[in-house]
């Protein structure tokens, strides 16, 4: 009957060196690639992160396993195209590939690090949003090492008149730069190659 105000806010603004901190943490991938296709299979990722003393381990769990499939995204899948004009074309899900549920690794794991207490950061816990995401370069590395591997492959069949280990693997690393730089293009100019002469 009096309406009395039931909430209570505050607003904190923590000194600047409270939120001046490093992040320590590491990932390590293992992926499989279709050479005929160019497809990356993530089959495991590995990954340690530094949450100084985490508020809530179950949020930050989540933020790092979302910003690391982010981050494989952002490495692997996401082209951003445009036109002529400089316009963007890759803007809708036709055209734009963002991570699904076959994009996560098949074997997925996430150990939190307990750092400990410290007297400048807010409860001792440290961020775990966006660091996490740099983590997802691990499978784009991955991804070099086993096309490396598929050319040197190529190499000892003579096949491939290039470098084995000399070459860039874009970012992303989509379908079709896997496949072109796994040295099998020579596959589709062979088949070509058959239907021309069927032809003629």
């Amino acid at each position: 009957m009096q309406a009395v105000n039931l909430a209570a806010n505050s607003y904190y603004v923590p000194e600047s060196s409270s939120i001046s901190y490093l992040n320590f943490d590491a990932a390590v991938s293992e992926v499989e690639i279709d050479i005929l296709t160019g497809e990356t299979t993530i089959l495991r990722s590995d990954i340690i992160y530094d949450c100084g003393q985490s508020l809530n381990p179950a949020v930050d769990m989540g933020q790092i396993e979302g910003a690391y499939v982010q981050g494989i995204g952002f490495f692997m899948h996401e082209e951003y195209l445009t036109n002529d004009d400089g316009l963007m074309v890759s803007n809708s899900t036709w055209t734009y590939k963002i991570p699904t549920i076959d994009t996560i690794p098949q074997n997925f794991n996430v150990h939190l690090v307990n750092s400990g207490h410290h007297e400048k950061r807010v409860l001792s816990s440290k961020a775990s949003g966006e660091p996490p995401l740099l983590l997802a370069a691990s499978v784009h590395c991955a991804t070099r090492a086993a096309v490396k591997a598929a050319r040197e492959q190529l190499k000892v069949w003579g096949k491939l008149d290039e470098s084995a280990s000399e070459f860039y693997l874009d970012v992303p690393a989509i379908l079709p730069v896997v496949k072109t730089q796994c040295g099998l293009d020579y596959v589709e100019k062979y088949l070509e190659s058959l239907l021309t002469q069927k032809s003629n």
